[in-house]
């Protein structure tokens, strides 16, 4: 359910500019479907090359995975059925979720491998498709596997929070209040790294951040391997004040050199509990 709802987000955003670019140059691919491609090697090649170019945020040795070589072979493959091809994409969707790498982020670089492959609309939407497929359900899968505190940091993880936010949902229904109206989730979160201490130091000092800046009993969480959030009321002035002392917080850890770039943004919570899965994906997301 949640892939599919997932899916259909994409499908209503694919053709707005701006939202991640290339896909909505499908016609023009199509025009140049059929013609040869190579071998999978020269095509695995040409698309790490262009990725980590434009588009993908770490390493080249961060890039590749097994599934990586399992499209290659698919786009590679001579003949309109490439039948493993799908399957090839959900699990690098999978294998990107498990990394912590944004959904945008792993679509815009196999968007690339489909460039490079000359591929057709219809089979273009379907690589794309599978590959969301598999990232959301992989990340539905760590929603439920991931305890409530984090073994190695002993930060509190995404799981506390939707255990958190489901106990607000209920409160507000006896109520008559809206969650979305009064809370908001602020998230923070720096570059991606393959070396784990690297990036358990990295996100400590977010975590660190977030509770220096919100010190009235707000919920603060590591989300995944390079995202902090904290769940905080929408009162003000205290919402704005918070968030000034978070801004100041993370530029001297960027000035320190702690964190090699920082990005905060907040994130709206939606009016039913039953859509709140769908917006913990997009956190992770």
């Amino acid at each position: 359910m949640i892939g599919r709802l997932v899916r259909l987000w994409y499908v209503r955003t694919e053709s707005t500019p701006g939202i991640m670019p290339g896909l909505a140059r499908g016609a023009r691919w199509a025009t140049r479907a059929g013609r040869p491609v190579g071998s999978a090697g020269a095509l695995r090649n040409r698309w790490s090359a262009r990725s980590l170019a434009s588009v993908w945020p770490a390493t080249a040795a961060e890039w590749a995975c097994p599934a990586v070589d399992a499209v290659c072979e698919g786009l590679a493959e001579s003949g309109a059925a490439r039948p493993h091809l799908p399957a090839a994409a959900r699990c690098l969707g999978e294998q990107r979720a498990a990394v912590g790498t944004h959904l945008y982020e792993a679509r815009a670089d196999v968007a690339i491998a489909l460039d490079l492959a000359h591929t057709g609309t219809r089979r273009r939407l379907s690589v794309l498709d599978a590959l969301t497929t598999g990232w959301a359900e992989a990340g539905v899968e760590r929603l439920a596997a991931v305890p409530i505190v984090d073994e190695r940091t002993d930060l509190a993880s995404l799981a506390y929070l939707r255990r958190r936010l489901g106990e607000l949902y209920r409160e507000a229904a006896l109520g008559g209040r809206d969650v979305a109206t009064d809370f908001v989730l602020v998230v923070v979160e720096t570059e991606h790294t393959g070396h784990r201490l690297v990036a358990e130091t990295r996100l400590t000092t977010l975590h660190s951040a977030l509770e220096y800046a919100f010190v009235g009993g707000e919920s603060i969480v590591a989300v995944t391997p390079r995202r902090a959030a904290a769940l905080a009321a929408r009162d003000e002035p205290r919402l704005s004040d918070s968030l000034a002392r978070l801004r100041g917080e993370l530029r001297v850890a960027l000035e320190e050199g702690r964190l090699p770039s920082v990005r905060c943004w907040r994130q709206s919570l939606p009016r039913r509990v039953d859509e709140l899965s769908l917006t913990l994906l997009g956190v992770l997301d």
